[in-house]
């Protein structure tokens, strides 16, 4: 257990990165540093991260030593079956089925070990409770004569295995086949080339696997590294056409939770592999190991912060910023401490590796829940599979950090779930938008708390609270204790879920002009409207480059979204125009960091909207993933055009997770007024040279158009006919504390 001292220096060290964490902000004409609009989440539904989310799990391994009573394993899958857990880990080894060889040099087989009879009993409930399996084996079996990842022999047991398993026990439920836990350890591959050692083993398995008919069956995960996610690159590189899944672990310090380094290091990995990969976009990447190293006893592999408060929130935020980096499921390290011995001990030492959510074969405190059970039991239980994971901002209060899902409900409604961590000591207040909600709902809202545990009778968490009639749309205003996590849902609330509106976005397909495109149609401007999150449109350079959507036809703009790919620019424009001669700033963004930006503009008609971008924030060329605008079919354009004249700027606007003060009208050339150009004539705007779209009656998407003479330009050509209106449902009243929170207990 840590010293009192110890964990004041660690408390102290993740306040300091509290208070140094950077909130973004913007700088207007006036010089004038506005800090963000610190509080808001807004949980974008059409924006989705993962399209079927595959849940929160934790291993769940046969015991080295023990057989469970009856009376234990009835402790066991109630409180599994609280969690309603959708997956789930299970490894062991070769020698657990195979016990030598004989005189010809065949496999001799024991399909009813101990070891076996464990592996079924967890097997038999999963495929009884549709619990997907990635199973596997820990690494090779020297007891048995396997002393070589490589051995191409180990490959013939594996696929006589996954036969038993999945022909002669008949599971369904087994997703994947992990070969090698960890290659990269020096405890699972020998010395040398690691990578090359594991990568002719995956071979060897695959070969197997396409002889035996299993590639079809069962899809090979990898590179199952821990804390080197540079094997996700190797494997890109080498294995991309074996793997089906892409997989890590990842034990931290609390630092790379708290700073939020945990989520980059995820984004990172899934960016990589949506773009080398040729199928990666379709591929899942997950955390199949997840934990907290700071506190360890390395000798013995065991954490004794598990039994404390801390380390159960410092988990929630693991699992959100895995979901918020976009990975499609997190197996948490690890179910109950009776399934591991911890090393240096002898079977029957009753040393157990100390990581569990209990200890079945403990005392009675240690078969007691420990607090980490809650937060993953419940996002386990409400982030299912087949959730939609979707956007949620950053709310720009350091420490404060959100995830959010949506899943079908009925009569056309989705269920939504919401969790969000706070790491400060004091109480913070946010708001939740929900934009395209359009309806209230009902919400359950279940807190994780030091000092206050909600359990019904047998235990389990039960929900602090009701919100009932929450109008999202509007903004609901929620507070968050100190060092707290909250879980927000419409499942089991009694309602049938939330009545969203369909996207509204009226950029997706339309033409698209840009200055200039990397990898001329691969990679062209219809790559930031066709709704993919693993295509972008590239530039060609940095410095002063632009892209411009033609909506073909003037609409109320209500929202602008854009979503940055690899390269980001840190100072641009959002533009808008009714002919494509005159525009009109929305936005002047001067330290943009590649986070997505949102924008609600005022009274703002238009049909093009130009991106203009003139300092890149990286080495490389623009990308932009998305560029979405949300509103409705305006009247006449000669209307839309006296509507972009009154439309000066003159209030905040909401730009992602900060507030985006619009810039005066003077002092910045042609900034925020509208500017008179004859057709086909160069606008410039800010000392930026930048080309008008064709006049008022072209057809925008088949011409070319230069920045600059002898500047390349590319222009897309997809077209399709504009949307129908659509109204927007509402109310201006904000859901507070005091009108929509009833305290008393719901029902579970």
């Amino acid at each position: 257990m840590e010293t009192r001292g110890a964990n004041r220096a660690m408390r102290e060290e993740q306040e300091n990165s509290l208070r140094t964490s950077v909130s973004p902000n913007v700088e207007g004409q006036d010089g004038r540093r506005r800090q963000v609009d610190a509080g808001t989440i807004i949980v974008d539904t059409d924006h989705v991260l993962v399209e079927r989310y595959m849940g929160v799990g934790f291993e769940w391994d046969p015991s080295d030593d023990y057989e469970y009573t009856e009376e234990q394993w009835a402790m066991i899958v109630e409180r599994v079956a609280f969690t309603r857990v959708p997956l789930i880990r299970l490894m062991l080894r070769a020698n657990a089925y195979t016990t030598g060889w004989d005189a010809d040099g065949d496999p001799i087989y024991d399909w009813n070990t101990p070891m076996m009879k464990r592996a079924y009993r967890i097997l038999d409930y999963c495929e009884r409770h549709d619990i997907k399996v990635i199973i596997g084996e820990w690494s090779r079996s020297p007891e048995i004569g396997l002393t070589a990842s490589d051995d191409a022999a180990w490959a013939e047991l594996i696929g006589d295995f996954l036969v038993h398993m999945l022909d002669v026990r008949g599971y369904t439920i087994l997703m994947y086949y992990n070969f090698i836990n960890e290659p990269n350890g020096s405890w699972a591959t020998e010395d040398g080339n690691r990578f090359a050692l594991w990568r002719r083993g995956m071979l060897h398995v695959r070969r197997m696997m396409e002889e035996r008919g299993l590639t079809e069956r069962i899809g090979l995960i990898g590179p199952d590294s821990s804390n080197e996610d540079d094997w996700v690159d190797l494997t890109v590189y080498a294995l991309d056409d074996v793997v089906a899944a892409y997989d890590v672990h990842r034990y931290v310090n609390d630092l790379d939770i708290v700073s939020g380094g945990m989520e980059r290091m995820v984004r990172a990995k899934r960016d990589f592999i949506d773009r080398y990969d040729s199928f990666g976009a379709a591929k899942p990447y997950l955390m199949t190991e997840a934990g907290i190293v700071e506190g360890k006893d390395e000798a013995h592999d065991q954490q004794s912060r598990v039994k404390t408060f801390e380390y159960g929130l410092l988990m929630a935020d693991f699992a959100i910023q895995t979901i918020r980096g976009g990975q499609a499921g997190v197996v948490a390290w690890m179910l109950d401490d009776s399934m591991h011995r911890a090393p240096g001990y002898p079977a029957g030492s009753g040393q157990l590796k100390t990581w569990g959510f209990w200890n079945t074969v403990g005392d009675a405190t240690d078969r007691q829940l420990r607090p980490w059970y809650d937060p993953m039991a419940l996002m386990s239980r409400y982030f299912p599979r087949g959730s939609r994971i979707v956007y949620a901002s950053e709310c720009g209060i350091p420490g404060v950090r959100a995830a959010a899902a949506t899943l079908p409900g009925t009569d056309g409604r989705e269920h939504l779930s919401l969790v969000a961590v706070n790491h400060r000591d004091e109480e913070q207040t946010v708001r939740l938008v929900v934009p395209d909600a359009a309806e209230r709902t009902a919400l359950r809202a279940y807190q994780y708390r030091e000092d206050a545990r909600a359990a019904d009778d047998a235990g389990f968490p039960a929900p602090a609270f009701r919100i009932e009639a929450a109008d999202l749309a509007a903004g609901l205003e929620v507070r968050l204790p100190g060092r707290s996590a909250l879980l927000l849902t419409t499942m089991e609330s009694g309602a049938d879920g939330l009545r969203l509106r369909e996207s509204r976005n009226i950029a997706r397909l339309r033409p698209v002009a840009v200055s200039s495109c990397q990898y001329t149609s691969e990679l062209g401007g219809e790559c930031a409207v066709d709704g993919r999150r693993e295509t972008a449109w590239v530039s060609k350079r940095r410095g002063s480059q632009w892209l411009t959507v033609d909506l073909q036809a003037a609409y109320l703009v209500e929202r602008i979204k854009l979503l940055w790919g690899e390269g980001y620019a840190r100072t641009f424009d959002l533009d808008a125009s009714i002919d494509g001669e005159r525009w009109t700033t929305i936005v002047w963004q001067t330290h943009g960091a590649g986070e997505p930006e949102q924008v609600w503009p005022e009274r703002l008609v238009a049909r093009y909207i130009r991106v203009n971008m003139t300092e890149a924030g990286t080495t490389l060329g623009y990308a932009i993933r998305e560029l979405a605008v949300y509103g409705e079919l305006a009247g006449s354009e000669d209307e839309g055009a006296r509507a972009v004249a009154a439309a000066r700027p003159d209030a905040e606007r909401i730009v992602g997770s900060k507030t985006t003060a619009p810039l005066p009208s003077k002092g910045r050339q042609g900034a925020n007024e509208t500017n008179s150009v004859r057709p086909n004539e160069e606008s410039v705007v800010s000392s930026k040279t930048t080309a008008p779209l064709p006049s008022k009656g072209r057809q925008g998407a088949n011409e070319t158009n230069s920045v600059r003479p002898n500047e390349e330009s590319v222009v897309s050509s997809k077209t399709t006919a504009p949307l129908p209106s659509e109204g927007r449902q509402g109310s201006d009243e904000i859901g507070g504390v005091g009108d929509a929170w009833s305290q008393e207990e719901a029902s579970q």
